[in-house]
């Protein structure tokens, strides 16, 4: 009992200690019950027992949902009263490093999730290309456009706005995914398109999408992929970063005058060359490059 003590507190002081660890993260593929785990994060510091994250809650009783270590990653409506819809056995010092599958409780019984997983929020899209395919009716037409993402969040979810229109994309746990005006009073405008989908993200929506009847909670299902939502980037190509210093040390050959503090070269090209000056002799440290005579790669 000691040594298990011993080793959980050691656990918790080494995630304690991680400098990585994210202050938002996306949980999603979760269908079925207990798809309302689904949703973005965050890090709840006031939660000192351990790492816990927290994500905005939803209408209805259940509340908030939180991601926390507990001697394994678990998710749940609470870290202090023992009840865990999901969890995964993996002491990774972050919930982006699980290295195991989740486990979820189906309503009946425990059964592996290949699908659920924790993400970085770079997977959120800022910018959505909405479009219709073949099939889809001639009145949709007008709603084509892309749609920005909001400030905030829907119901735990990214929600975004029509760029030209009072439109928007959002999701909530009592209708799923709804493209309409903004549902709010007690009596929501009827949406344009709705799909019955807990999804975190627009791209991982698979169900099919609707066309609301005159019928009460009825709709008109649309064929597949006439409903088309395209992640966009508009972001400046990524490059390389390479730090403008670097030290060598430890180096004994030679006396040890390759040792000292190196300089990122301007006007490098492809690969990155860095010079050391501050010595009689000069040396170089880059791709193919040699640093007082020996070959050193970067």
């Amino acid at each position: 009992m000691a040594a298990a003590c011993l080793l959980r507190l050691l656990i918790l002081l080494a995630l304690a200690q991680a400098n990585d660890l994210p202050s938002s993260l996306v949980v999603h593929g979760r269908r079925g019950r207990n798809s309302n785990i689904n949703g973005v994060y965050i890090r709840d510091y006031a939660w000192r027992h351990g790492l816990c994250w927290r994500r905005a809650g939803h209408p209805g009783s259940v509340g908030q949902v939180f991601l926390y270590f507990e001697g394994e990653w678990r998710m749940g409506p609470s870290p202090e009263d023992g009840s865990v819809w999901a969890f995964a056995r993996s002491s990774s010092s972050s919930p982006l490093l699980i290295d195991q599958p989740w486990q979820v409780w189906d309503g009946h019984r425990v059964v592996q999730d290949p699908h659920l997983q924790v993400s970085d929020t770079s997977l959120v899209p800022q910018v959505l290309l909405l479009s219709f395919g073949e099939g889809s009716p001639l009145e949709l037409a007008p709603l084509q456009g892309m749609l920005m993402q909001q400030p905030g969040l829907w119901d735990g979810r990214p929600y975004y706005k029509h760029t030209q229109q009072e439109i928007f994309l959002l999701c909530s746990m009592a209708e799923g995914w709804r493209l309409g005006p903004l549902p709010l009073g007690t009596t929501a405008p009827r949406p344009a398109l709705f799909s019955r989908s807990a999804a975190a993200l627009p791209q991982e929506i698979v169900e099919p999408w609707m066309v609301p009847s005159l019928g009460p909670g009825g709709g008109d299902q649309l064929p597949g992929a006439s409903v088309r939502l395209a992640p966009m980037d508009f972001g400046p190509p990524q490059t390389l970063r390479h730090p403008r210093h670097l030290v060598v040390e430890g180096v004994k050959a030679g006396e040890g005058s390759a040792n000292g503090v190196y300089r990122l070269a301007d006007g490098w090209s492809l690969k990155p060359v860095y010079h050391k000056t501050d010595a009689i002799r000069t040396a170089s440290l880059g791709p193919d490059k040699c640093v007082e005579g020996q070959r050193y790669d970067l």
